[in-house]
């Protein structure tokens, strides 16, 4: 009897501390959701106040332009460089699942489009096109995959 009462009391214990526990994992998550997930973040201009960015398209060629708020440029990292004549850094070169190339280019702070590149060769660090933005155009090179995700809706 006295092992089965032992065995009794040990099950309540289980189950209380299994409870518990559940609760206490559950708070976790709670505090981390609201302490790391910033309710403004990922937002369409239109759905809140607080929007980070905003998309157009052009009504005649249909280009797009993604303009960032200066807090979600700085969240997203993004870092430019200098097209050179007919050279871009290699990390600025993004594929299409066509294998077509392109870039982001920024014609102004903060403001974002996709542009066609026809490359060439790649050499080290560079990619020599055939085709692309004018020298001195500014290329994204650190954020392109984010802005890309942006415009196309990915990870909505």
């Amino acid at each position: 009897m006295i092992g089965i009462d032992w065995l009794g009391q040990l099950s309540q214990r289980s189950i209380t501390g299994l409870i518990l526990g559940g609760l206490v994992a559950a708070a976790a998550v709670l505090l981390l959701v609201i302490v790391l997930i910033d309710p403004s973040s990922n937002t369409a201009s239109g759905l809140s106040t607080n929007a980070t960015y905003t998309i157009t398209t052009d009504e005649g060629s249909g280009l797009q332009t993604i303009t960032l708020t200066e807090r979600a440029a700085g969240r997203l990292d993004i870092e430019v460089k200098e097209a050179g004549d007919l050279e871009i850094p290699y990390s600025a070169l993004l594929y299409g699942l066509d294998g077509s190339t392109f870039v982001y280019i920024s014609p102004e702070h903060l403001t974002f489009q996709r542009a066609t590149v026809v490359v060439d060769h790649i050499q080290e660090e560079t990619a020599v096109l055939k085709e692309g933005p004018a020298a001195g155009m500014a290329v994204v090179t650190v954020g392109a995959a984010e802005l890309y995700g942006l415009e196309t809706g990915i990870g909505k």
